[in-house]
């Protein structure tokens, strides 16, 4: 496939460096002293997107569709979820939401290790 680059990718390709480069859900700083102690404090900014899907699609501007990365295809979010996003994700890209998959639990289990002596 030619990309935008003028480069020869793969679909494969693309999806390793959507996976890699975006930040995961599991590496948000959390600190487990903090959570009863946080008070209620309403944001001014959008919604953060934290569904693993976002890595591989994208918002339609003005819209209430999102495009596929590696197919192009545009899905309704008629609801606003990403149900319909997932569900196209793992029915016609099952090779990258496996890779996505492996990548998340290796993030999770390295931040989830602790010593106990």
């Amino acid at each position: 496939m030619q990309w935008d680059s003028g480069e020869d990718r793969t679909e494969t390709d693309v999806a390793v460096d959507a996976i890699t480069s975006a930040p995961s859900a599991a590496s948000d700083d959390v600190n487990e002293n903090d959570v009863g102690s946080r008070s209620p404090v309403q944001r001014t900014g959008p919604r953060k997107n934290r569904s693993v899907v976002w890595k591989c699609f994208r918002k339609v501007i003005g819209t209430n569709y999102a495009e596929c990365l590696f197919c192009g295809v545009h899905i309704s979010q008629e609801n606003g979820t990403t149900t319909c996003l997932m569900k196209h994700f793992m029915a016609k890209h099952p090779d990258v939401y496996a890779m996505q998959l492996e990548y998340r639990s290796e993030s999770v289990s390295s931040v989830m290790t602790i010593d106990y002596l």
